[in-house]
Order: structure tokens, then C-alpha cells, then sequence
């Protein structure tokens, strides 16, 4: 048998709808540290990509 035939013989078969993609809450994070220390990272992230 090859392996080859039947991933392209499942792929047929099984096409499958992709599921819709998840919808988070827009709430806020409570403010505890770990989340402060995240988001300060993040915009230290993203200024020095700006500075390239």
C-alpha cells in the first residue's frame, strides 16, 4: 500500500468545515502583577521593533 495514495485518498474524504475561531471576552485582565509586568514587556516589545 502506498502511504502516499491513501493520505491523498483521506484528504478527500475527510474534508471537514475548519471550526470558526473562538471569540474571547473583551473584559479587562484584573491588574495583579504578573499582568502589569506582561504588558510592560509587550510595549518595551514593540518600541524597540519600532527602533528597529
Amino acid at each position: 500500500m502506498c502511504l502516499r495514495k491513501y493520505t491523498e485518498e483521506e484528504a478527500t474524504v475527510t474534508n471537514l468545515p475548519e471550526p470558526p475561531p473562538m471569540l474571547l471576552p473583551s473584559a479587562e485582565l484584573p491588574r495583579t502583577q504578573v499582568v502589569e509586568r506582561t504588558r510592560h514587556r509587550y510595549e518595551d516589545i514593540h518600541r524597540l521593533l519600532e527602533k528597529g
